[in-house]
């Protein structure tokens, strides 16, 4: 099953968004790791995630790091002139525990955090039960 990925905050503590499935039946909250920028055209500090906006292709991928099978985004751009790699969908609730990757949960608390992402990863990875690949739009 494909998913649309909307980012709604961008924050020190993290980029919110929420992910909806291609049915419309499925949201999930989305929380990536927030890098510090300034604007050319300001002094202030921004946020950004290292995943640009855009479409991928999303590989069932058995990563070492994790005990367990998740999906992988598929040729991410460069960012801040870094090669990328590695951006996962997994299990996760705060900033701090992502370097990239996207985490997804069933609630949101404020700024800080997505909560019961166990349960939305289970969701999510019954949802693509036989699935080896899935488009993944972010906006």
């Amino acid at each position: 099953m494909n998913f649309v990925l909307t980012r709604k905050d961008y924050l020190s503590t993290g980029i919110f968004g929420e992910m909806v499935s291609e049915d419309g039946l499925t949201m999930f909250y989305s929380l990536e790791h927030g890098y510090s920028f300034v604007p050319v055209d300001s002094t202030e500090i921004s946020w950004q995630p290292k995943v640009a906006v855009g479409t991928y292709s999303c590989i069932r991928h058995s990563p070492v790091r994790l005990n367990y099978t998740t999906f992988m985004l598929q040729n991410v751009p460069d960012f801040q002139g870094q090669s990328v790699s590695g951006i996962l969908i997994h299990v996760l609730n705060f900033d701090a525990q992502s370097e990239g990757c996207i985490g997804i949960g069933l609630n949101r608390i404020g700024n800080v955090e997505i909560t019961h992402s166990k349960d939305a990863f289970d969701k999510f990875m019954a949802l693509q039960v036989g699935v080896e690949e899935f488009t993944l739009v972010i906006c």
